[in-house]
């Protein structure tokens, strides 16, 4: 008797197969379900912490940036200078070394513009374009804002020669214990460095897209834009995955964006600004673990099964044959006691005649044959 014999099976051993197929199928379900959760979970996890991380830098840009230009608004030196030429703007020497601090300021070209304006908003000095005299209207709001409250005012304004959004620090200028009577305004082009910070690395695939995001007008203005990307902005009531992302601040959403594709998107607001960060990625490349993972599990489970069939086949196999053996075995046990019968039968010396249960005759013996005349189908073949 080998090692598969001494299993035995019952006697319906399809249903107790198809059994033991079924909680294997459940158990690997389960444990896919269990090990996606647990998958998924940590893919949302890194990709809110990558995205919090950048938002986290694009805010450190902006502070960066604010106390770069603050510097102007704390030096009372360069404010009495500035002073003193807004009363004599005809004064070449005094506008000279003013450039020159403005221009060594800038000696990275970090800023498109630097202007000297009035408190009224009126264009006194412009380090670059010499012909500004008058400034845009959303900024002369700005200049008063920044005035009134005495604090450095950011603002952003379309540029549609550029085609792109530029960027302002308005910095009122005034001396110790009196109000601002000029400012300065330092203009920045996004698309140098800011964008840059946005799109770098630490990004999760080629398929993820960051995007600033400021609100006017009832509208999500999208502020830097991607090659191929056409749609320049998005009502709030839009039923998109941007839209709600926007209204659920941290949370990964999962839906269809703008154009129809499916992806993985969530919106951090950066801090003393009034952008957002929209961080978005396509859903099945961001995913892709989890697909990897159930072809994993579906192989194993397929495995599995294929490799229970094989045994249980092998222990019916080695079952039947081990049954045909014992038929054999019990069939020659009893072909041995039937001549072992026989043999006694035809020895003694007394008529012998058997018959079965409706009595008819099976065997006789030779004197019974003799007595009765007959002769016995037995005792011919």
């Amino acid at each position: 008797m080998n090692k598969w014999e001494r299993i035995i099976l019952p006697k319906n051993n399809t249903l107790l197969y198809l059994l033991t197929i079924l909680i294997t199928v459940i158990a690997i379900f389960t444990l896919y379900k269990s090990n996606k959760y647990v998958l998924e979970k940590q893919i949302r996890k890194e990709f809110s912490y990558t995205s919090q991380k950048k938002a986290e830098e694009v805010k450190q840009w902006y502070e960066s940036e604010k106390f770069a230009v603050s510097f102007f608004q704390q030096t009372t030196f360069f404010a009495r200078g500035l002073k003193a030429y807004l009363k004599n703007p005809n004064d070449v020497k005094l506008k000279k070394q003013i450039i020159e601090r403005l221009a060594a300021s800038n000696k990275n070209e970090k800023y498109e513009n630097i202007i000297l304006t009035d408190s009224l908003g009126n264009v006194v000095l412009s380090l670059k374009n010499l012909s500004i005299r008058q400034t845009d209207s959303l900024i002369t709001r700005g200049i008063q804002a920044s005035i009134f409250n005495e604090k450095i005012h950011f603002q952003q304004l379309y540029d549609k020669g550029q085609a792109t959004y530029i960027l302002f620090f308005i910095v009122p200028i005034g001396l110790p214990n009196g109000k601002p009577f000029a400012t300065l305004i330092f203009s920045i082009d996004p698309r140098k460095e800011l964008f840059d910070i946005v799109t770098k690395w630490p990004i999760l695939d080629s398929t993820t897209h960051v995007h600033l995001i400021s609100f006017e007008n009832n509208k999500y203005i999208i502020l830097n834009q991607y090659p191929q990307e056409t749609i320049e902005s998005f009502s709030v009531n839009t039923p998109t995955a941007e839209a709600l992302a926007l209204r659920s601040n941290g949370n990964v959403i999962i839906g269809k964006d703008i154009s129809g594709k499916k992806i993985a998107i969530l919106s951090f607001p950066i801090e003393n600004t009034e952008w957002i960060l929209l961080v978005k990625a396509d859903y099945e490349n961001l995913f892709a673990p989890i697909a990897d993972r159930r072809r994993i599990f579906f192989w194993s489970a397929l495995a599995i099964i294929i490799t229970i069939s094989i045994l249980f086949r092998l222990i019916q196999i080695s079952q039947e044959r081990y049954f045909y053996k014992q038929l054999l075995h019990n069939e020659q046990v009893w072909n041995n006691q039937l001549k072992e019968y026989r043999t006694i039968l035809y020895s003694i010396g007394d008529g012998v005649i058997t018959t079965d249960r409706n009595g008819r005759i099976t065997m006789m013996n030779a004197v019974a044959e003799q007595l009765t005349g007959s002769v016995s189908y037995t005792h011919l073949t």
